[in-house]
């Protein structure tokens, strides 16, 4: 706790005062600046009462530098992210978004048919979900899962689902299970 003196009488005052005991006054520290040495040894709540109390506090050299090349960071992400694809980039994403959309409707549907859809894993590995664009917007997902059965036992099983695709949606033709 750093005493310090009060813009109005001049007397000292605790800088975790909110206001003068002197004088009363409600921003003793106004125009007061306190260097990142002096307020090392301050708390956070003497940090922030000192603040209320109109005073300034200072950042080091290090601290500048590291808002700095935080900041510089931050820059460097948003530029990244606002950079538009090239279009070889943007037909891939475009063509693994169909295929997370196609894989996502045979699973809602394949969940929908099952005795305790909460119970449901789907395979691990990337082969285990196939993705293939047939003819006329026609798709075929191949999904191995497992998931409990009648008897609450836990059963891997195959299922492949044909999808159309209109350009906006998928819809189920068919869903079938392999063995």
């Amino acid at each position: 706790m750093a005493l310090l003196k009060c813009n109005e009488c001049a007397k000292e005052v605790s800088s975790s005062a909110v206001s003068c005991p002197s004088c009363g006054c409600s921003k003793p520290f106004s125009g007061q600046s306190l260097s990142a040495d002096l307020s090392k040894g301050m708390s956070v709540k003497e940090r922030r009462a000192f603040q209320k109390a109109g005073g300034k506090l200072l950042l080091s050299k290090m601290q500048k530098l590291g808002m700095f090349v935080l900041l510089g960071f931050v820059i460097l992400v948003v530029k990244m992210c606002n950079t538009p694809l090239s279009p070889e980039e943007q037909v891939k994403k475009d063509r693994s978004d169909l295929e997370n959309s196609a894989r996502y409707t045979c699973q809602y549907f394949i969940e929908k048919n099952l005795n305790d859809p909460d119970s449901v894993e789907y395979g691990r590995e990337l082969l285990d979900r196939i993705v293939v664009e047939g003819q006329s917007g026609n798709w075929t997902v191949q999904l191995k899962i497992r998931a409990k059965n009648k008897f609450n036992a836990l059963v891997p099983a195959k299922f492949m689902c044909k999808l159309s695709y209109d350009g906006k949606e998928f819809r189920l033709l068919s869903i079938n299970e392999v063995k």
